[in-house]
């Protein structure tokens, strides 16, 4: 009886013991992996190995860790080897020379997207890519680009997101040897507060079925090519940014598979058409101001369906404001503001010359400036 009296009272001590130690691990718990903190968790836990503490300490031990460069590890590479789901490499300010392959899980985070570059030269490959199977990638405050250039046939993106998926942030894109932003293969790419200008093809290409970009508060500018574009049954959104004085269209999407929501966004001196749809089924556009592009503000073609327009701005356009292709399927128009475009207004029923199938980035011809009375509006 004593004896089972005292093994009572030691796993009393121990409970209360591991209880102590278990507050002080609350308190310290600052979401990042901590050796000090595991140690007196696994404590805690051979104390009293209740249901509750197992528990804790197994979210615990899943955070991730910060991981410092160049403090810890000289290169961000090495930093990354070493890196598993949940950890954050942290970047200090300056220029580094590396192409980067993304593992699961693990975040990049610059000092600040001024202070902290990453190039690599363009022959070699992309910047950073994220291969197909790797998702919860984060990479945020950086200024990513290319050095030197390549003219070939096929050209490396800056940022290579291919079937994978990716959260960018903060993030200067810039003298992309191909696209700035590629997102392939079923890829995902979330971008917000981004800027993406002097790319020697599109500064965010979203290429075949699967794959999807949503834009938020992110500029495209001066990109040789279109400043975003959408190909062969990719899909996505773009929402409170700006599209500007890019080689083609500011936006251009062929044939996606899922709808495209386009909001308050602007598209500006592109030197073709401000937003072109081709073979779109299901389109929303609200709230965008399409100005002075050279060829056109907004235009449908090759039976683009559902497409509905609210509360836009089509200004001062070259050729034509509004246009949609005969067989296009208009479900809602209200309140679009389509003035001082140079040829017609709004131009419905269009039809355009076959194309040669030469070049299909391009948008048709567009129409000869007509008089002003022979201008819808």
């Amino acid at each position: 009886e004593l004896t089972l009296k005292t093994a009572q009272e030691e796993a009393i001590e121990r409970k209360k013991a591991a209880a102590v130690l278990v507050e002080k691990v609350r308190s310290l718990d600052k979401g990042t992996y901590s050796p000090e903190v595991i140690a007196l968790l696994e404590e805690a836990v051979r104390l009293d190995p209740s249901e509750e503490n197992r528990v804790l300490y197994k979210q615990m031990a899943s955070y991730g860790k910060m991981v410092k460069v160049p403090e810890d590890h000289k290169t961000i590479s090495a930093a990354l080897k070493v890196s598993k789901k949940n950890d954050r490499v942290f970047v200090s300010k300056g220029i580094y020379h590396e192409s980067l392959i993304m593992p699961h899980g693990v975040q990049i985070i610059g000092e600040s997207r001024v202070d902290t570059i990453i190039e690599c030269p363009a022959d070699i490959g992309a910047v950073i890519t994220v291969p197909a199977d790797v998702s919860e990638v984060r990479v945020v405050s950086l200024t990513l680009r290319h050095s030197g250039l390549v003219n070939d046939d096929e050209r490396s993106p800056v940022v290579a997101v291919d079937g994978g998926s990716i959260e960018g942030e903060d993030l200067l894109v810039i003298r992309a040897s191909g696209h700035g932003i590629a997102v392939l293969n079923g890829g995902k790419a979330s971008l917000s507060l981004c800027k993406v200008s002097d790319s020697g093809w599109d500064g965010i290409s979203v290429t075949g079925e699967g794959s999807r970009a949503d834009l938020s508060r992110v500029t495209c500018e001066k990109n040789l090519h279109h400043g975003v574009d959408f190909w062969d049954g990719a899909s996505g959104s773009i929402k409170s940014s700006f599209l500007i004085a890019n080689g083609r269209n500011g936006m251009f999407a062929i044939e996606p598979l899922a709808a495209i929501s386009v909001q308050t966004t602007r598209s500006e001196k592109n030197r073709e058409v401000g937003f072109y749809f081709s073979g779109a089924n299901g389109v929303n556009i609200v709230n965008c101001h399409a100005h002075e592009n050279f060829l056109g503000g907004i235009l449908f073609d090759q039976g683009s369906k559902a497409v509905s327009l609210q509360g836009n701005q089509i200004t001062k356009n070259g050729e034509a404001g509004l246009v949609f292709e005969m067989g296009v399927e208009v479900v809602s128009e209200i309140e679009n503001k389509v003035e001082e475009n140079l040829g017609k207004q709004i131009w419905r029923g269009a039809v355009f010359p076959t194309s040669s199938g030469e070049d299909t980035v391009s948008p048709p011809p567009p129409p000869p400036p007509l008089k002003v009375e022979e201008s819808d509006e």
